[in-house]
């Protein structure tokens, strides 16, 4: 099949560095990291930016079906740019994709960079180990298979119905979600008002908070051990996905320090906004695996009257999205927490 770099297909545009300090209530939206999801634009958390045609910004102009993809943190999602939420304009570390060539249909661009194969390629090409950086040029570079145009329609169709199937799914869970909430909610009351006088304490009152072994580390090669460990990836909004399972090389004092056991609460420090606070109850599922240091481990004390799938859904709730919200550091459309916030968490 032929195939062709994606730069002589498509137009690639770096956003521009807006000041956060200088957002408005109105004007233009700026899109930004956090509203590029893998799949879709999100509207969250929206920031406007006053007098932008005065400015002589109208090159960072995003025009609908435009591609955007982002280039920090969660490296390589991709949305298309909906008609609802112009104008808008395009914030640094996105990027904008337009088609050039009449070689590539925009829909079965769109699927492609929504493959996992791309995904995970975007992934391994960057660079950095806090926070992943992409580069454009790499993009550009980077090789698409194109079939003819009429196969590419077809292969477009047969996956836009697969998607739409996806998004039935995503609404039935958002519903049950709504509806365990409210569980929630009637058996132990709201707990920002805590109308059933329950007695409050800080998570470092029942739990031991500890962060995870850091990646990189130069390590004697006699003491080294090899070991299954829990990154990032792998940490999802109430479940773990533990289709793939790395290995790092660690210290034995490393398992007896970070090892998992039943019942531990696995949280991620942050990246994406939505990051935060995202965890889930570890049933051990595997042995003598251990975690990275972006996941704080919770591990509750001995003799405490609280269970793990109680705290876990109580950090998961809105409540403990707000808390995490509130007390994270933000910056260029990334949010973390630290270890002291965390165990503050009431």
């Amino acid at each position: 099949m032929d195939t062709k770099p994606i730069g002589k297909l498509v137009k690639i545009d770096n956003g521009f560095a807006f000041k956060s300090s200088e957002y408005s209530e109105s004007g233009a939206r700026i899109i930004r990291i956090a509203n590029v999801q893998k799949g879709e634009i999100v509207d969250s958390n929206p920031k406007f930016y006053p007098n932008l045609k005065q400015l002589g910004l109208e090159s960072y102009k995003i025009y609908e079906n435009d591609l955007l993809m982002s280039l920090t943190g969660n490296v390589g999602r991709v949305g298309k740019f909906p008609r609802s939420l112009l104008p808008a304009y395009l914030n640094q570390r996105v990027c904008r994709i337009r088609i050039i060539s009449d070689r590539v249909v925009l829909q079965y661009l769109f699927h492609f960079f929504n493959s996992d194969k791309f995904e995970k390629e975007a992934i391994k090409a960057s660079k950095g180990i806090a926070q992943l950086n992409l580069s454009t040029k790499w993009i550009e570079q980077y090789k698409i298979p194109l079939p003819p145009i009429a196969e590419q329609k077809r292969i477009a169709t047969i996956l836009d119905k697969a998607d739409a199937l996806r998004q039935r799914n995503k609404q039935l869970l958002a519903a049950y979600d709504e509806l365990l909430q409210s569980v929630f909610l009637e058996l132990f009351g709201n707990p920002v008002r805590n109308e059933q006088n329950w007695p409050v304490k800080l998570l470092s009152d029942v739990s031991e908070v500890v962060s995870g072994v850091t990646k990189g580390r130069k390590l004697k090669k006699e003491d080294v051990i090899s070991l299954p460990y829990i990154r990032v990836a792998n940490v999802q909004d109430g479940h773990l996905d533990l289709n793939e399972i790395k290995t790092i090389d660690a210290l034995p004092k490393d398992l007896e320090k970070y090892r998992l056991f039943a019942g531990d609460i696995l949280l991620t420090e942050g990246g994406d906004a939505d990051k935060l606070g995202r965890g889930a109850v570890w049933k051990g599922q595997i042995d003598d695996c251990i975690h990275q240091n972006h996941i704080f481990r919770l591990r509750i004390k001995k003799n405490e009257s609280l269970t793990e799938d109680y705290l876990s859904a109580l950090i998961g709730s809105g409540y403990g999205k707000r808390y995490f919200l509130k007390a994270s550091k933000q910056t260029t459309g990334i949010a973390s927490i630290n270890s002291t916030q965390l165990k503050k968490f009431p």
